[in-house]
């Protein structure tokens, strides 16, 4: 059955999803048309509305960028969407001014394309946030993330001469290599409360 292949196709192709999982979802999603297609119809809806925003590359609804638009002092420059959902989930009460990085791999660390267009990024929203003083890299502790904070500390520093940052990262509390999204609030909020000089 060739449209049966393609939907099974297709729902693998999405992450997380193997053949014998794209399989029983495809059963389902058959067994239950209607029903599949009115939560399908309401999840395209839904994804029309959340916007990813070109400069600080997190998630937002309406016309502009919310977390972009916060009057903060402090920057928080995290690694990956992971990190800044565990951190937003239990520190969802304090408004925050986050920058995300989006890091998915080891390599993106040395990307010299993708690191200038995070540089650019990153200058467009300090432009725009005349009102930040601190930039705090809340990346856990590894030889790339050390290597990317004195390279972004150098050039900001060489962009925004004018200006005087407060460079911080984290002190002590997460083992190496070892990513922030698997914190639990203890330790997340102990992290924020240790940071370092740079």
């Amino acid at each position: 059955m060739k449209n049966l292949d393609i939907l099974i196709n297709e729902l693998t192709l999405w992450s997380s999803i193997g053949p014998k999982q794209g399989q029983r979802l495809a059963i389902e999603f058959i067994k239950n048309k209607k029903e599949t297609l009115n939560k399908l119809n309401k999840l395209s809806n839904l994804i029309n509305e959340i916007k990813l925003c070109n400069i600080c590359n997190l998630f937002y609804e309406g016309e502009e960028c919310s977390n972009c638009k916060l009057e903060e002092q402090v920057l928080y420059i995290i690694e990956n969407f992971n990190d800044y959902f565990k951190i937003y989930n239990y520190l969802q009460n304090q408004d925050l001014k986050f920058f995300n990085l989006n890091f998915n791999k080891k390599s993106d660390y040395l990307n010299n394309i993708f690191l200038n267009n995070i540089i650019l990024r990153l200058t467009k929203l300090l432009q725009d946030n005349e009102n930040v003083t601190k930039i705090s890299f809340f990346t856990p502790p590894s030889l790339e993330s050390e290597l990317i904070i004195k390279v972004f500390k150098k050039e900001l520093k060489k962009i925004f001469n004018d200006r005087k940052f407060l460079f911080t990262k984290i002190k002590i509390g997460v083992p190496k290599d070892l990513s922030i999204s698997y914190l639990n609030i203890d330790t997340i909020q102990y992290i924020f409360n240790n940071q370092e000089e740079i």
